[in-house]
């Protein structure tokens, strides 16, 4: 390989669909290439992504130590000088490799701070992904996932950057299919120390199997819920559903859906923005999700209330970007995929 492709770049190319097959991985240290070589390259490239050459912006590469690393309009050197391990680096086409999410995600641990890293490796792990377009995001298979990260950074000991980027996976998720089912995960997890409500991890997108005359009632075997608790000593679990306008226009249908799973032993906990921007609120709703799965919630103290505070700030929307009908303009985080990219995605 000679031109290897990283972190930002890499995230847009990865979420590309021209890339779901399967892509060869490369062992070992890799011979890196050059800002001379990627110019000379960036016609095949643009031709493998579909990407317009003319309007394609300065591409993250990476290059050897020691070697220019001044940013032009066509690239934007970086630095590396371990050998990289077995599942880094992903063909392209022929001379050139892109990051694989793992290294990607390690790589963006330079420039994000833990909270910005656990977002990131739950859209990495998720079903959609950040973008600058109207939506705010695009919906697509998950990249990788929460164990695989981990098992990637447990072969980079002592890397730069390494500590960090495990303090922020244990914060994130699998299989969010929105930034607000992160956001509500986040915060329901995360610890007391980080501002969260240390409630135990939920699952994401968890299939419920469905009893046979349920089944019957509801036409199917099993309904997906957003988050889903185990209930201490009790058996079945909570559902936790995010009563987003774009995905429940139904009433008639949810409702049944809410008493279906009932039925199969599963309640549901339903969720809305207004509960989790409203402090009195939210922490109402908290407390529902606690008593129902038989989880004690610790008093608070004015230093949990701050930082609880401080990690609202950085994770919520703001009022305004609130529509009243409850939709949300989620801000765009650096490494959205741009709006003319989101349109290849899905």
């Amino acid at each position: 390989m000679t031109v290897l492709i990283s972190h930002t770049t890499a995230l847009w190319i990865l979420c590309s669909p021209r890339l779901r097959a399967p892509l060869g991985a490369c062992r070992g240290a890799v011979g890196l290439g050059t800002r001379r070589e990627l110019a000379d390259r960036l016609p095949e490239i643009a031709k493998a992504l579909g990407w317009d050459v003319a309007g394609t912006g300065a591409i993250d590469i990476l290059v050897r130590p020691g070697s220019n690393r001044r940013r032009t309009r066509l690239a934007y050197p970086h630095a590396w000088s371990r050998a990289l391990p077995e599942g880094a680096l992903l063909s392209l086409c022929d001379g050139v490799a892109v990051a694989s999410p793992e290294l990607a995600y390690l790589q963006m641990a330079e420039y994000l701070d833990v909270i910005e890293l656990a977002q990131l490796a739950s859209s990495l792990c998720g079903g959609y992904f950040p973008s600058a377009d109207a939506r705010g995001f695009v919906d697509r298979q998950p990249l990788t996932s929460i164990e695989r990260i981990g098992d990637f950074l447990a072969k980079l000991r002592g890397t730069r950057n390494v500590t960090k980027a495990r303090r922020a996976l244990a914060c994130a998720h699998d299989l969010a299919r929105s930034p607000m089912e992160t956001t509500t995960a986040m915060l329901l997890s995360m610890s007391r120390r980080r501002g969260g409500y240390g409630l135990p991890r939920p699952q994401l997108n968890h299939r419920v199997e469905l009893p046979k005359d349920v089944a019957a009632a509801a036409g199917t075997g099993h309904f997906l819920v957003d988050l889903f608790y185990r209930r201490a000593g009790k058996p079945g679990g909570v559902a936790i559903e995010y009563l987003g306008r774009a995905y429940h226009k139904d009433v008639a249908r949810d409702i049944t859906r809410e008493l279906l799973l009932k039925r199969a032993g599963c309640p549901v906990v339903d969720v809305t923005i207004t509960q989790i921007v409203r402090s009195e609120l939210r922490n109402q709703l908290v407390g529902d999700i606690a008593h129902e799965i038989g989880y004690r919630l610790r008093k608070g103290t004015q230093r949990i209330r701050e930082r609880r505070n401080d990690l609202l700030n950085r994770i919520l929307p703001h009022p305004s970007q609130i529509a009243p009908d409850g939709s949300v303009t989620w801000e765009k985080p650096s490494w959205a995929l741009p709006a003319e990219l989101a349109g290849q995605v899905g």
